[in-house]
């Protein structure tokens, strides 16, 4: 089937409409095939008859000839063909091969009189939206040439899918379109005439509601596609808002802005996915024919036009963003900028776009103009809250200050129009609107009618009072560069006192230090107010001596809190809030531009997450190329971006801390004249402008990029040639190993003492003068640490520091790797008289002689360890010492049972709902708490399909080479709502989770997270993070409380921990007969004994074996003399708990026939409650959670058969 074929028939599929309803209007093609089956129109004579009845004539045409290109194209002239005898033909359609009929509109009448003046004009009809782009082919062929977006314009916009397409779905509109039906009624008319949707015969394959959103005085009609947006797959892209507004406006800047009209109707629907975009009024049925508002991925689709659209004009060096159908183009110089409009505006109209004049700006170019919502003055380099949107707040706030009772809906509505002033308001948007948030998050539905609380109402009250003084005052261009950076920290309350606050900062080439006692209110607060008010002291104690009024100040804490209440503005805590008002009141009475930067303090948790994030731009230029580079404009003496495991040079700057760096964040400091700057793409303007306040002198990498932002920056001639400051270019090519990633494995700190150390030990004592043995020594010392585990090193890195301290304190010092069997005897025996005299068990003693065989092991060496003089301490701490043995009882799966009715039941809240389905995936996936900890929610790391669900674990205690993990666990039908499969999916949709990032940098976080509290069941705290701020996972210390309290509530008792669950999986496991082997793999253990040891026998399985011991041969075997032993065992006890063991199952086992039981046989029982069949051997690892079952039936034994465990 050619390309014109087959677009013919999927438009014909799609239209499912009568041939004689086509109208003169639908000036497009409607082309059709003939098909099997009964035709969907009238065909040959009956086509003209229709054709004649609609107002037309039928004009004959000639067929176009059938060849291989595309006769779609061939057959839409870029003009309507005059008739001979004067008609003009509106639409085409095929009958039959080789017959073609056109519809023919009437011949031109004479002009219709104009009403007189005063009467009122007739309604313009709106512009045809369909086929619209596609008209001006040749014209989009020649401007852009990205081959998808080009395929786009031709052959309409494709839904594309995740997985599957969508069920069918229908579902009502909601209230608010049958409350403003005759709004509704006008869209719907607006949208045929335009063929922006068309009517549909039967049922669409999605039916979608209809909503009316008010704006103001303004209605907009709704699309609500979240039905459809389920199943699409949206690709990450960056929307060019006002974030990027700063990156290519320049000061003193004339701008103009355009708008077009219906932006997303202007991109045609592929028609074989109109049928998932349908929706019913008053009884009729349509789809929508062009991108509709409220489809996912329509957004990028847009974007990804306009940027196209924009790529030439950004080649030529003219300085321009768009964000959906708002643009906006600035030039220093108004008059270029004048004749630059015309030419953009003539471009447009020749790609069919429809540009709304009225809204758009004609006139002179000016230095302040309204984009997205905002004023924008590149004279005084400010946002500012356009007047209307002033007005409409500010009304809305006196409204709600005389109603008794607003209700949740007005309230959002007024809190949702201040935070979105963020931009010229700066921090005070959320600072100021906490009380109402607090407000409505009490409400049982949006129409509630709530009363205002006093804290809610002095924040009304306070915008009314102070928003002129704040409107304006955030400036368009923050200060790059840092003048004043300021490291501060809080201490609580301990035995030694009250606690207090210290900081220090440098002035005049000299440490200052400044620092205060707490009183006693203040030592009562939490760390986090505590770590504000630090903040706010050291701000007022450096304010006067270096002057910080007027300049940026950068503050460094070990409080995240504390860094992201002064960055955004938010603050959960009542204390908090109020320090960080002051704090920022504060700042800008001084005009003091803060920001706060995290910084972890040593050897703390926060620390450890950090060091496993995965950073994307950690990649360096090939060394061979920078030698070049270095040599043709070197030497250079810094690497501005860089970290530990890829920097060029001895002295570089990275983004986080580093034991050898020259600093944090390189815009910070007063770069030189001779630096190296390979930065991450995305941060090159940035780079460019602080080279230009720095006069610095670097080589700066970056990518052949022309529709980039900042590539204006670095051209002029309209793209042609470089700019003046650029005083070489050298083209690096496109070899594949151009770019080498970096490290992301580092586990263990390399400093430089421990590294030296371990060096000269690696080195042998007649090369210690070989340069070349040094450098293989050093790197080998480095690399060493790569071939153990992370948490290895965390296990032994404090006993062996212990070590290291013990033998500086000898006299004379000795040496850690030179030590003597006889000296780690003598340190292994102060490790065991400390043990004793703290009542520790003698693992103290044999983790210390661990640490020093490991740390032995990374340097080459032998173990001293192993001598027979620490053997004997070893001996004596196991024989003097008492064995601090942890009990833990495995879960049983009545358990499991108990605790999935209490807290899994339909309408569970959101807390419990989750703790019941992380115990059950800890239970059938035989997983830790961290395993659990570490489960993320992304769809490519939680894979959920009809049979099974597939879990990946990043991390974990048996992984060794950190290679990853997958979990599988089947879906189990007979439990119904309480399958962990069917759990997991409950929790997704409820917790509303997010499975996608939005944009690169974004962490749609773990699935066990903190819950907040609300009167609707609970939501989840963060729903997404960022790659620097991510959604961390529950602690353990809040998991172990959840857990306890929801196993209290269900009625379990025992000494069942969160480990509990693996024991308890795995126990089920082994007593349904599932094979230690396959148990080993679903539990990830490396040693087969651990299967063994993660087994709990049941009661019942302790005395089959006394039950199993017959008299073989003896006269009191069941079958008299030359019985061979018990064939089966017969017994019906409840399950009963023994009163210090495990906890029996509920098992019955069937007596055998006379003749006995074959192997593999299976006994009849009587009346048996539920059959449970156990296969023997899977092969498949999904076979050991459908062999662990929630017991309530009973459970059949089967002779012959040896339990593996």
């Amino acid at each position: 089937m050619s390309l014109s074929q087959w677009w013919e028939q999927l438009e014909e599929e799609a239209l499912q409409e009568e041939a004689q309803d086509v109208q003169a209007r639908y000036a497009g093609q409607f082309a059709s095939q003939r098909t099997a089956g009964p035709p969907l129109g009238p065909s040959g004579p009956a086509k003209r008859q229709a054709a004649a009845a609609a107002g037309g004539r039928v004009a004959p045409v000639s067929a176009p000839p059938r060849g291989p290109g595309p006769i779609l194209h061939r057959k839409q002239p870029s003009r309507p063909q005059p008739d001979p005898q004067g008609a003009e033909v509106v639409g085409f359609w095929e009958d039959n091969p080789g017959e073609v009929v056109g519809v023919a509109s009437p011949a031109p009448q004479a002009p219709q009189q104009q009403p007189p003046p005063g009467q009122p004009q007739p309604a313009a009809a709106p512009p045809r939206m369909r086929g619209r782009l596609r008209a001006r082919a040749p014209v989009w062929k020649a401007w852009i040439v990205n081959s998808l977006v080009l395929s786009w314009v031709l052959q309409g916009f494709p839904l594309i899918w995740e997985h599957n397409p969508p069920p069918p779905f229908s579902a009502g509109n909601h209230a608010s379109a049958e409350k403003h039906a005759a709004f509704v009624d006008s869209s719907i008319a607006d949208m045929l005439a335009s063929n922006t949707i068309r009517k549909w015969v039967g049922t669409p394959h999605m039916v979608c509601p209809l909503g009316v959103v008010e704006q103001g005085e303004k209605l907009r009609l709704i699309w609500d596609g979240r039905a459809v947006n389920d199943y699409l797959h949206v690709p990450s892209f960056r929307y060019e808002d006002l974030r990027a507004v700063p990156n290519w406006l320049r000061k003193d800047d004339y701008v103009f802005t355009l708008d077009l009209k219906s932006g997303y109707h202007h991109l045609d629907i592929r028609p074989d996915c109109w049928k998932y975009l349908g929706f019913c009024w008053r009884g009729q049925f349509y789809v929508f024919t062009q991108l509709p508002f409220g489809l996912a991925s329509a957004c990028w689709a847009f974007t990804k036009l306009m940027r196209e659209v924009f790529r030439p004009w950004r080649r030529k060096g003219w300085r321009c963003c768009s964000y959906i159908d708002d643009s906006a183009h600035a030039d220093q110089n108004a008059e270029t900028l004048v004749a630059r409009r015309e030419i953009i505006l003539a471009k447009l109209a020749d790609l069919g776009f429809n540009v709304n004049l009225a809204k758009s700006m004609l006139g002179p170019p000016q230095h302040r103009f309204r984009y997205l919502g905002m004023l924008i003055d590149t004279s005084e380099g400010v946002f500012i809250v356009p007047d209307d949107k002033r007005s409409r707040v500010l009304d809305s706030i006196r409204g709600l200050l005389k109603t008794k009772r607003p209700s949740a809906r007005a309230l959002a509505s007024v809190k949702g129009q201040l935070v979105s002033m963020t931009w010229a308001m700066g921090p005070w948007a959320r600072l100021r609107t906490r009380a109402l948030g607090q407000l409505i998050e009490t409400r049982r539905s949006w129409e509630s009618h709530l009363r205002l609380s006093e804290d809610a109402r002095d924040e009304l009250t306070w915008w009314l009072d102070s928003f002129d003084k704040f409107n304006g005052r955030r400036p368009l261009w923050p200060p790059v560069r840092v003048t004043s950076l300021i490291h501060c920290d809080a201490a609580g309350r301990s035995a030694d006192g009250l606690g207090g606050w210290g900081a220090w900062t440098v002035l005049d080439g000299q440490l200052s230090a400044a620092r205060g006692n707490w009183k006693p209110a203040d030592s009562a607060m939490g760390s986090t107010p505590q770590e504000l008010r630090a903040i706010l002291l050291a701000l007022q104690s450096f304010d006067g001596p270096a002057g910080l009024a007027g300049h940026a100040v950068c503050v460094l804490t070990d409080s995240l809190n504390a860094s992201n209440v002064i960055n955004k503005g938010s603050a959960r805590a009542d204390n908090s809030h109020a320090i960080a008002c002051t704090l920022h009141g504060y700042c800008f009475e001084r005009a003091i531009n803060i920001r706060a930067e995290w910084i972890p303090r040593e050897q703390n948790q926060i620390a450890d997450h950090l060091s496993k994030l995965r950073d994307s731009d950690d990649w360096m230029v090939n060394p061979t190329q920078f030698k070049r580079l270095n040599k043709l404009w070197g030497p250079f003496d810094i690497d501005l971006f860089a970290s530990h495991t890829n920097h060029q040079l001895p002295r570089y700057y990275s983004r986080f801390l580093t034991p050898d760096t020259s600093g944090v964040d390189a815009f910070r400091f007063a770069w030189g004249r001779r630096c190296w700057a390979n930065p991450p793409f995305g941060i090159i303007l940035k780079v460019l402008r602080h080279a230009r306040e720095c006069k610095a002198r670097l080589c700066l990498i970056v990518p052949y990029w022309p529709t980039r932002d900042w590539w204006p920056e670095v051209t002029t001639d309209e793209g042609s040639r470089f700019c003046h400051f650029v005083h070489g270019v050298r083209m690096l090519g496109r070899a594949s190993n151009l770019f080498l990633p970096g490290s992301t494995g580092n586990s263990l700190p390399k400093g430089a003492a421990e590294l030296g150390l371990r060096a000269r030990a690696l080195l042998p004592g007649s090369h210690a003068a070989d340069t070349e043995c040094q450098a293989l020594a050093a790197q080998l010392a480095e690399e060493a640490p790569l071939s153990r585990r992370p948490a290895t090193h965390s296990q032994y890195g404090g006993p062996w520091r212990s070590f290291l301290a013990w033998c500086r304190r000898r006299a004379p010092p000795v040496p850690p790797y030179a030590a003597s069997p006889q000296l780690v005897a003598l340190y292994l025996q102060s490790v065991l008289n400390s043990a004793t005299a703290d009542g520790s068990g003698p693992s103290r003693v044999d983790v210390a002689g661990k640490a020093i065989a490991f740390h032995y092991s990374l340097a080459g060496l032998p173990n001293p360890a192993a001598a027979e003089s620490c053997a004997n301490v070893r001996a004596t701490a196991a024989r003097r010492l008492q064995v601090q043995r942890l009990h833990r009882e495995a879960m049983s799966a009545a358990d499991l049972a108990a605790v999935l009715c209490a807290h899994a039941g339909p309408g569970a809240p959101l807390l419990r709902l989750m703790m019941a389905t992380t115990v059950a995936l800890m239970f059938y996936g035989f997983l830790r708490f961290d395993d659990m900890a570490e489960v993320s929610v992304h769809a490519d790391l939680l894979l959920i399909t009809p049979r099974h669900m597939a879990i990946f674990i990043p991390r974990s205690k048996t992984d060794v080479a950190m290679d990853g993990q997958w979990v599988h666990i089947a879906r189990l039908p007979h439990l119904g709502g309480f399958c962990p499969v069917a759990l997991t999916e409950r929790l997704l949709r409820q917790g509303a989770y997010r499975r996608l990032p939005a944009a690169a940098d974004e962490d749609v976080g773990p699935l066990l997270r903190t819950v907040q509290y609300t009167a609707a069941g609970g939501r989840l705290q963060r729903l997404v993070g960022t790659r620097a701020s991510p959604v961390f996972s529950m602690s353990y210390g809040a998991f172990r409380s959840n857990f306890l309290a929801r196993l209290r509530e269900a009625g379990v008792s025992g000494n069942i921990k969160p480990h509990s669950m693996r024991i308890g999986g795995n126990s089920a496991a082994a007593d349904a007969g599932v094979p230690a082997s396959l148990r080993q793999v679903h539990g990830r253990w490396k040693p087969a004994t651990m299967v063994g040891h993660y087994t709990r026998p049941t009661l019942e399985d302790t005395l089959g074996v006394t039950r199993a011991m017959g008299l073989a041969g003896g006269s009191l075997g069941p079958s008299g003399a030359g019985a061979s032993g018990i064939r089966a065992v017969a017994s019906v006890s409840p399950p009963v708990r023994a009163a210090a063991g495990p906890r029996p199952a509920a098992v019955v086992l069937a007596a055998p026939p006379a003749g006995g039981l074959a192997a593999g046989a299976v006994a009849p029982l009587a009346a048996p409650r539920a059959l449970v069949l156990r296969g023997v051997g899977r092969s498949s690892r999904r076979g050991v959670t459908r062999g662990v079952r929630v017991a309530r039936g009973v459970r059949l034994a089967v002779s012959g058969r040896r339990r593996s465990s």
